[in-house]
């Protein structure tokens, strides 16, 4: 590609989604974005496959008033699936912390060892977005 170029004396212009997607992947290598990213990412994988976390959220997420979206994971080849997993974790967070503390989901979350994500990690969520 380099050869064709210089030959044929035009100017090379890189591919945007390419470079964008290398950008946006250097996020996952950045200690203060990985240390509370992880911990959200364990939370929505646990909630996303626990059997009986699917119909607990939606009941909460009807008894909040909340849009009964599913959570979204984040791909580190998806340049922007990683704003889109804090984004829909933050929209659903109270619907999150309350199917956390029913004691349907609760035992099961401690026996997994699931961490609940702290304050400070969700002002670093809000910060984020």
């Amino acid at each position: 590609m380099d050869v064709a170029v210089r030959r044929m004396q035009v100017m090379k212009i890189g591919c945007f989604a390419h470079t964008l997607n290398i950008a946006a992947q250097k996020l996952y290598s950045v200690k203060a974005v990985a240390s509370w990213s992880a911990g959200i990412r364990d939370v929505v994988v646990w909630l996303r496959k626990a059997t009986l976390a699917k119909p607990v959220l939606k009941e909460k997420q009807r008894l909040l008033g909340l849009p009964e979206h599913a959570l979204k994971l984040g791909v580190r080849s998806r340049w922007n699936s990683l704003f889109l997993m804090v984004e829909r974790f933050m929209e659903q967070y109270p619907a999150i912390e309350a199917a956390a503390m029913d004691l349907r989901l609760k035992r099961a979350m401690d026996s997994d060892r699931v961490e609940r994500v702290s304050d400070d990690d969700v002002r670093k969520c809000e910060d984020f977005i």
